[in-house]
């Protein structure tokens, strides 16, 4: 609050009234609350590439007057792998709005040069405030821990099993699509404890059987596909 007394002189000589009076004003403004503290980091989890993952921030005017923040905008050398739909914001007074930050990796590395800057606000006290990004991307990589299974000997009409392990050495899921024995002789081989449906999760592997069950005598040989 501000006050202030003025005083008016009079010439007129038969007034008693010195023509004072007092004036008082009350100052308002918006004031900006965050849920994270200005200038600190927003990291993101791994995310694969080609998907998508989201951190929001929250800000508040605890103020008493519409608080506008004029520019909301991504800067950096990676700003390209994060995405807002704000462009410029405006909250009532006790109004809080969220803004969500979409990290989507196009390649599996480290996004970490990026910015998301908050500029050009009303409030008196902060002008700006910013928050650093953080993300990484993940990718899948399948391969077999054996080069080849030997089944070994099998009498006609019998049946003998093997394992074979597939493994993802990458951060990211592993989804199989399908499994497919090919080649000169797909007909005696037959693969299980593994299909379409199968997810080997990053970082791990997977064991399944294929199992040999010729009809005549002499080598087969085939090829899975997964």
């Amino acid at each position: 609050d501000i006050s202030q007394d003025i005083t008016v002189e009079s010439n007129e000589s038969t007034s008693t009234d010195d023509g004072s009076a007092s004036l008082s004003a009350t100052g308002v403004a918006p004031e900006i609350s965050l849920s994270e503290s200005d200038g600190s980091t927003i990291s993101f989890s791994d995310t694969p590439e080609g998907s998508a993952s989201s951190e929001t921030v929250t800000i508040s005017n605890d103020g008493s007057v519409p608080l506008t923040i004029g520019s909301v905008a991504l800067t950096g050398g990676d700003a390209s792998a994060y995405s807002i739909n704000e462009e410029s914001l405006r909250l009532g007074p006790g109004d809080s709005e969220t803004v969500a930050i979409n990290f989507e990796p196009s390649s599996d590395s480290d996004f970490n040069d990026a910015t998301i800057e908050f500029t050009q606000t009303n409030d008196p006290d902060t002008a700006s405030f910013s928050y650093s990004l953080e993300g990484t991307g993940t990718t899948s990589d399948a391969s077999f821990e054996q080069p080849s299974v030997n089944v070994g000997s099998v009498a006609v009409g019998s049946s003998g099993t093997d394992s074979l392990t597939l493994s993802n050495d990458g951060g990211a899921n592993l989804d199989v699509d399908s499994v497919t024995v090919r080649g000169n002789d797909p007909s005696v081989f037959s693969v299980s404890g593994i299909d379409g449906s199968t997810t080997v999760a990053g970082n791990s592997d997977t064991t399944f059987d294929v199992t040999s069950q010729p009809a005549v005598r002499g080598g087969s040989s085939a090829i899975i596909e997964i």
